[in-house]
């Protein structure tokens, strides 16, 4: 039997009741009269009233839950048939306790929206790094934002902090502290009213250069990262297939394939941008603007906004793969045509994908369909996650001689591994070598790859990103003033927007999304010292973790 009595499927925890007479309330826990007694309480006063050791029990049930994104309905069922296991309404009080906490406001705008107060939000985090030891008299703080679809109809951007002095938990969620959450489009109109408060309070506190802490000074400096739509649209320049779509050079697109630049070319001179530069070519008229459109949000300067790593590598794989999936279509082509049959062949595009998943990846090429459900000519192919690119960089490059066509696979090859040198050794290391080096060896895999342009499409100088002109030009320079780009990186608020979705998807009542995201997250903060370590464990056969068990895995899949 449940704690309370069911009713059309719900469950009453709690009734109170007001005395028409003498207008007394009267509070009555029907969890307690079901079990065999009745008892008047206040709000919140059975957690209130438990014991330390029942209270911490509690808080880590609740951690866990908002952790995992477990619902109360599943507690409320555990509850029933576990003996001894807190009781759903006695963890309600327990979120209830918590929430009154944590100061949310609504965020102004059109679009619904929940905020913290971003200074009481960077004092809180700094009184706790500092108590670790981890701050003395200087904090550099990395702004970041997202935009990441919540559902079908939904559309999240968050914006979150995170203070590089604490390079344990940049990677992870933790380390990244979400300030406001917009229910809408990530586009600038939306993001400068949305978060008109929290940018304020981010220009006050940058205006005053430092945050007092217990009567003391604690100096700031902010930096700026993120994808490059939020960078761009932030700072108030066009889309990235815009002429001069480079946030930190005047580079017109025509000419990001030219690698015969001196090394220092666009960090210098008139081409260079600054912040001051991007406001006054925004008052210039289409044309003459250098597609600087609107105001930047963020008084920051171009030296203090860092490229994401992780963005760079998605982006630049993507090429990578769609490349390597039209150079298999053509082969198909070419063998249809010799052939002179009216059915086209895909066996070369069969053996790519195939060639792709025996790297341990899941995917899949289609063509698209017109409206008339007519194929259109065009295709598609699975959007894969972050890991799973990575294991393609390092396997792939090895299997593509065969599956592409002869007279250029070898150096298609040698494209896809020069990269992932690039990115694993260099753009994402903690320790990246000798930056001369690595402009030497970026600037001639550009060039390596535009030289494929007369026999291969998608292998022109035009088809050199913004992401690759930043990888051979500004990257050298962002890791020489900072050592690495590692530190800098869009994990954890990916990480953010994946525990987002989670409350949204299972959690929330779809009342105020918004703000039941903030909570969550306010909650396991406060919560983190119920977290259960992992227990050590050494992995003594190097070869099992590394091979067998995936192959063990792929068998086990195909059983």
């Amino acid at each position: 039997m449940g704690p309370g009595p069911e009713l059309f499927g719900l469950e009453l925890d709690f009734l109170q009741v007001t005395d028409s007479v003498n207008e007394k309330n009267y509070n009555l826990d029907l969890s307690t009269a079901c079990q065999g007694g009745s008892k008047t309480t206040g709000q919140n006063a059975q957690y209130l009233s438990l014991n330390e050791k029942d209270k911490a029990t509690v808080e880590s049930v609740l951690f866990l839950m908002d952790k995992f994104g477990v619902g109360d309905d599943f507690i409320q069922k555990v509850s029933r048939i576990v003996d001894g296991f807190p009781r759903g309404y006695i963890i309600k009080q327990c979120r209830s306790e918590l929430n009154k906490q944590c100061n949310i406001r609504p965020a102004p705008g059109q679009v619904p929206g929940a905020q913290f107060s971003f200074k009481e939000r960077l004092v809180e985090q700094i009184k706790s790094l500092r108590a670790s030891g981890m701050v003395t008299d200087h904090v550099r703080i990395k702004l970041s934002g997202d935009g990441a679809r919540m559902s079908r109809s939904s559309n999240f951007t968050l914006f979150s902090f995170a203070i590089l002095n604490a390079p344990d938990d940049l990677l992870s969620s933790k380390g990244t502290h979400t300030v406001a959450v917009i229910n809408g489009p990530e586009k600038y109109e939306t993001i400068a009213e949305s978060l008109k408060d929290v940018l304020e309070e981010i220009d006050a506190v940058q205006d005053d250069s430092y945050v007092e802490l217990d009567g003391k000074k604690i100096n700031v400096e902010f930096f700026l990262g993120g994808d490059y739509k939020f960078l761009l649209q932030t700072m108030g320049l066009s889309a990235a297939n815009s002429a001069y779509a480079c946030l930190w050079c005047k580079v017109h697109k025509k000419d990001r394939g030219d690698m015969s630049k001196d090394d220092e070319y666009y960090e210098k001179g008139p081409l260079r941008r600054t912040l001051q530069d991007i406001i006054e070519c925004g008052k210039r008229t289409k044309g003459e603007n250098y597609c600087c459109v609107n105001k930047p949000l963020f008084n920051i300067e171009p030296d203090h906004i860092l490229i994401d790593e992780l963005h760079l590598m998605l982006r630049v794989t993507d090429i990578l793969i769609d490349n390597a999936i039209e150079d298999a279509m053509q082969w198909d082509e070419k063998e249809k045509i010799s052939k002179r049959s009216n059915k086209g062949s895909t066996s070369h595009l069969s053996q790519l994908v195939q060639t792709i998943r025996s790297c341990g990846v899941s995917f899949q090429v289609w063509e698209k369909l017109n409206a008339d459900g007519r194929g259109s000519g065009t295709y598609d192919f699975t959007s894969l996650m972050g890991s799973d690119r990575k294991k393609l960089l390092k396997k792939l490059p090895e299997k593509l001689i065969g599956v592409l066509q002869p007279s250029t696979a070898a150096r298609v090859a040698e494209i896809w591994k020069d990269f992932h040198h690039l990115y694993f050794d260099c753009v994402s290391n903690w320790k990246p070598p000798s930056m001369e080096v690595y402009q030497k060896e970026a600037k001639e895999w550009i060039t390596k790859f535009g030289s494929l342009g007369d026999v291969r499409l998608g292998y022109k100088k035009e088809r050199v990103t913004c992401y690759m002109h930043i990888a051979a030009y500004h990257v050298p320079a962002m890791i020489r003033r900072y050592q690495n780009l590692k530190q800098f990186s869009g994990q954890g608020l990916e990480k953010n927007n994946d525990d987002a979705r989670r409350v949204v998807l299972r959690k929330s009542n779809h009342l105020d999304d918004p703000c039941e995201v903030l909570q969550a997250e306010f909650r396991l903060g406060k919560l983190k010292h119920r977290e259960k370590l992992p227990r050590p464990y050494v992995k003594r056969n190097a070869q099992y973790w590394e091979e067998e068990i995936k192959i063990k895995r792929r068998r086990g899949n195909t059983n």
